[in-house]
């Protein structure tokens, strides 16, 4: 969504945060779910950090697809944050990426809560 990546790099430069690289890229299926189509630009770029806050919950697979389709970007130790740890939606997929991909994670926050997953 244009808007919101408009809205994400806004928000990074008022923080001086110019490490970071935004993609706008569209929905399409990876078979029993829906993703990001992956700019081959990052195809051999490696993760320290990734933010996982879309696609939104009513897309086919939730947030799910980020695991299988990146996690050859993941370097170890890298840290995803992944939002809205109250909906049961993402608590499957947390349980998901870890029988998929080593990796351990932690629910954060009352509030507003997020999972804190470290890839191993």
């Amino acid at each position: 969504m244009p808007e919101w990546m408009e809205r994400t790099s806004s928000e990074l430069a008022s923080f001086g945060i110019d490490s970071v690289r935004s993609c706008l890229a569209p929905l399409v299926s990876f078979g029993d779910y829906d993703w990001y189509a992956p700019p081959a630009e990052i195809e051999s770029e490696r993760f320290g950090l990734v933010v996982c806050d879309g696609p939104p919950a009513s897309t086919r697979g939730g947030r799910y697809g980020l695991a299988p389709v990146m996690k050859h970007n993941f370097d170890n130790g890298c840290v995803i944050l992944l939002d809205d740890a109250e909906r049961n939606e993402e608590h499957a997929i947390v349980r998901r990426w870890a029988a998929e991909v080593p990796c351990a994670f932690t629910r954060i926050g009352v509030e507003k809560p997020y999972f804190r997953v470290v890839v191993e």
